[in-house]
Order: C-alpha cells, then structure tokens, then sequence
C-alpha cells in the first residue's frame, strides 16, 4: 500500500465521518443531560488562569478525572464561548481522527498476522469506515460531554499504533511514544486501563512472541502500562465514590452483578449487528433478578462464545484474539463496579467493538481476490450508506434534551428516566400538573426509581401537597439514603410544620451526603436556633458563612440568624 493510497483511504474516512455526522454539528447543548453541569453552569474550565489549571488536574466533577478533556473545553472555550457548534466541531473532528487511526491499526493487525489484506486498503478502510460511521457512535460523538471518548480513543488507538510500530521496526522511541500516549489516554477517561492486558493478547496474536521470547520479558515490558493504569484506576475509583455514581447498586450480589456483566457483553455484539431502536439511557433496575431470560440467555450465550473461543483459539486465533481483546476493554463498564443509573450505555462500544471490527478485514479481502474489487467495494458501500444513513437519523434526535427525551419515551414507554426528564421539563416550564403526571409515568415504569420520587416530591411542594412531597421524599430516602437533596427538602418541610428535631436529624444527615453544602448548614443553624442550642447553631452558621462563596444568599441569612443565637 503506497502513501498515496494512505492518504487517499484516510481523506475518504474523513469525508465519510463528516457526512454522517453532520446533523450533530446545529445541535445545542444538551441541557438535560449532563452538558449542563459539565459546561454551561461550570465556570472553572473557562480560561488557562492558575486557578482554572488546578481544577482541571484535581477535579471530580461528576464522578470523572480527565485534565485532558478539560483542557480540550478550555481551548474550545477560547475559540468559541458557549456556542455549542464549535465544541461539536472538535468531537466531529476528533472522532474523524479516530476513525484514520483504527484504518492504521487494522493494517499494522493485519500485517503483523500475515495476512494477504495487509497490502490492500479495501479491506482496513472497510473496518474503519464501518466502525466510524455505525449508530453506536452518535452517542459519543453527538454529546458534547462525551467529547472524553473520542479524545482518549484517538490517544488509545495512537498508542496501540505505537506498540504495533514497535514490534515490525524495533525502534525503542515507539515504545515511549506509545507508553506517553497511553497516559494522555488515561488523563482524557480511565476506560483504558485495560491495555497492559490487551498488550498481552497482541503478544499472543498477531504477534506470537509467546514461546519465542520470555514471560519474564513479556510482562516487565509491560510494567510501566500497568503503573499507570493502576495510578489511574484509583482516581477513577475516588472519583466515583467521591460523586455517589456507584452507589446506585451497591447491594447488588455476585449473581447480579455476573447477570448484569453477561448482558453487557451479548448486548454490545448484538447492537452492533442490529443497532435498532438505540436509546440515550437503558436504566439499570436495583431489583435486577438474574433469573430473568434475559438475564439467562446472556449467560448461555457467554458461557458458548468463551468455550468456542477456547476450543478454536489454534484453529481460529483471530477470532480468539478479538474476542479476548474486546472482553477485556469492556471489562471496566460491564457494572462489576457499577456507575450511575445505566444497565448498559452505548457510549461503551466505542473501543470494545473494534477488535470485533477487524475480523471483517480477511473475508474482505478474500472477496476482493476471489471476485473484484468493484464487487467487494459495492459490498462495503452499501454497508456503509444503510449505517449512513442510520446514524444521521439517529444524530438528528440529539439535537437537544427535549427531543432526546421526547424520542426515548417514544421509542421504549417503559423506560422511567426519559418520562422523568421530561417531568423536569415541563415544571421548569412551569407546567406543574404536567410535570406531576409525568413522575407519575416514570414511578409507573419503575416503582423504585428514587430520582422520580425526589423530583415528584419537588413539584408536589411546588403545588402545596405537604404530606405528599414528605411521603415523596421519605420514599427517595429508603430507596437511596446518599442524596442530600431529599434530606434537605423534607427537612424543610419539618421546619415549616414546627418539628424542629425531625428537621435538624435530616439536616445532619444531607450533611454526611455532602458535607459542603452550604444551605443545609444554614438550615441546620435554623433548626437547632429553634431547638434552643445556641452553641450548635452558632457552628453550623459559621460552617455555613465559610462555604458560602461570593455573591450567595446564604451568606447574609446565616450572620442575621448568627447574631440571634449569639443574644442568647
């Protein structure tokens, strides 16, 4: 393959890149959906100031550390302000590299196996291009918050590049070029961490350096990669605990955890043959049953795949290999360690399917020979427009929250958490009634959806139903005892009634949820004021005057109700 076929091959997946994912480039920000507490409401990624750089190196926000993506925000920022087209540009652009980047690594693959598609570019542009423009994608690429994905694919894909250059050319600066890529994958999201691990495999095949050089060799080699990768599975982890993201199914057993880890390994494959009816959000239910065919069928069908893998890993060592590689790189999302509401997420596709993509490259390149390269080309074509077109249908429901949500509601009724976005909506549009039937819906769909009652609770306040909203709120609690905001409101709902000790005990305890949040520090001042503990409140106002940042109301109210305990 000459450097212009290269050339030519990469330009195309550009194109094609473009093309299908041109809708997302008019979409706003997603307002509902994350965009909003990472962007629009976040003022500490904006600019390149001492301050602005620290957070970005320390930050948790939402359950994430990628100084990396930050940085990536703030350039955007620069060139931009808070016009979202710019900030879908640099996803579009970044996904388009990621696309040449697998084209590159499918030839290194391919070549380092031996295989007569190597020289051909059909074949790694077939991988690339249906990789690149497949429904699965839009949700990484079409989010603006997760421009994470497409930023640390393209270091990851670089740096399996790297390794592959190393091992045909044995020049030693790969090794650190690839080592540094690794770690810029790393600083952009965590889900790489697996690569020592699919280093390993790519030992195994296309490499077969196992009973050619020492173990001892292997692994040492491997020895850096996995330090950062432990460096960076422990961020990970203080980042998740410090959001709450994994408490969400934190009782789960073993047997629910293997049920929930099986469906994710058969729902990947199959949306990848059949990507139909995609959905922004699957919600994961906390009384999942792995006794659920669903559930079962999963199990069967994993149990199969590992058995045939193992029975061919001789005879078919690619198919071995690929699936190998894409187990371990899905391993970290597969819910073993489970983040936030989501059973399984498109989004987590993006690198675990792409070993799955190259063991299309050799019956390409078979039908090439054996036909023409117009007839396997037409094939490819074809492929790629059905996706084409796919994903631009798809793109175009990402445009904003409303009609993301209004489609998954459409799309599956059964699905609590798009009715209860929508409830959101409409009560900040100030259609409480509307707002109220629609929790109703999403209670209706999961009866344990503790978020739909901590909002229902919001909007029965709204419409004075006391009773109702504590009741709400007391459901939220049982359900999921780590948010602070159902502690807080019901806790002023007790203020109100005059049951000053009912609201302090919930005070205190939105205050283990969240020790800095500042009104319910205020609140709790109020409460033991009331209780007659005049040194109790004179701690929680001070606590609460030291959290209150500029320009917050909590301030003034906490030194007023500071000089009444103070006179007693």
């Amino acid at each position: 393959m000459s450097r212009r076929d290269a050339a030519l091959a990469s330009v195309a997946l550009v194109a094609l890149v473009f093309a299908a994912f041109q809708p997302a480039l008019s979409a706003e920000f997603q307002t509902h959906w994350d965009d909003n507490y990472n962007l629009l409401s976040n003022e500490r990624f904006r600019g390149f100031a001492p301050d602005n750089l620290r957070w970005m190196a320390t930050g948790f926000l939402l359950g994430h550390w990628h100084p990396l993506t930050w940085l990536s925000f703030a350039f955007d920022h620069a060139l931009h302000g808070l016009d979202p087209a710019g900030y879908h540009l640099t996803n579009v652009v970044l996904h388009a590299a990621c696309a040449v980047l697998v084209f590159f690594v499918s030839r290194a693959v391919l070549r380092a196996a031996g295989s007569p598609a190597a020289e051909r570019v059909l074949p790694s542009l077939a991988v690339a291009a249906l990789f690149a423009v497949h429904p699965l994608r839009v949700e990484s690429v079409a989010w603006i918050t997760e421009r994470r994905d497409v930023l640390s694919g393209a270091f990851l894909l670089g740096s399996v590049l790297a390794w592959m250059r190393l091992r045909a050319d044995g020049a030693r600066a790969f090794y650190w070029i690839a080592l540094a890529l690794f770690a810029g994958s790393l600083m952009s999201k965590a889900w790489g961490l697996t690569l020592p691990a699919v280093l390993l495999v790519l030992d195994a095949w296309p490499l077969r350096r196992f009973g050619r050089e020492p173990l001892s060799r292997l692994l040492l080699e491997k020895a850096p990669f996995a330090l950062l990768a432990l460096g960076a599975a422990v961020l990970a982890f203080r980042a998740q605990a410090a959001s709450g993201a994994m408490d969400y199914a934190a009782g789960f057993s073993p047997a629910q955890k293997a049920a929930q880890a099986c469906f994710g390994l058969c729902y990947y494959v199959a949306r990848t043959v059949w990507p139909a009816d995609l959905l922004p959000v699957y919600a994961l239910d906390t009384a999942l049953d792995p006794g659920d065919l669903r559930f079962v069928l999963s199990f069967v069908g994993v149990a199969a795949a590992a058995i045939a893998c193992v029975a061919l890993r001789r005879r078919a060592p690619a198919l071995a290999a690929a699936c190998a590689v894409y187990a371990i790189v899905v391993s970290p999302v597969l819910g073993l360690t489970q983040s936030g509401v989501q059973l399984v997420a498109d989004r987590y596709s993006f690198l675990a399917t792409i070993p799955l993509a190259l063991l299309l490259a050799p019956p390409i390149g078979a039908l090439q020979r054996r036909a023409s390269t117009a007839v396997a080309g037409g094939v490819v074509a074809v492929l790629a427009l059905v996706l084409i077109v796919a994903t631009r249908s798809y793109a175009k429901v990402w445009h904003d929250s409303r009609t993301l949500f209004t489609y998954a509601s459409e799309t599956d009724p059964t699905e609590w958490y798009p009715w209860n976005e929508l409830g959101t909506m409409a009560f900040q549009d100030g259609d409480v009634p509307r707002a109220l039937t629609l929790y109703d819906r999403a209670i209706a769909c999961d009866d344990r959806a503790w978020f739909a009652y901590e909002k229902r609770g919001i909007a029965r306040m709204n419409v004075g139903d006391t009773d109702g909203a504590i009741a709400d709120y007391g459901r939220a609690i049982e359900l999921y005892p780590h948010s602070p905001i159902a502690f807080v409101n019901r806790g002023g709902l007790r203020m109100q009634a005059r049951d000053y000790a009912g609201a302090r005990d919930d005070f205190e305890r939105a205050l283990d949820a969240d020790p800095d949040n500042e009104g319910a520090w205020l609140m709790l001042g109020n409460a033991r004021l009331r209780l007659d503990d005049a040194p109790g409140a004179i701690e929680a106002l001070d606590r609460a005057i030291e959290l209150a940042g500029e320009g917050s109301p909590v301030a003034p109210q906490a030194e007023r109700l500071l000089d009444e305990a103070r006179a007693r």
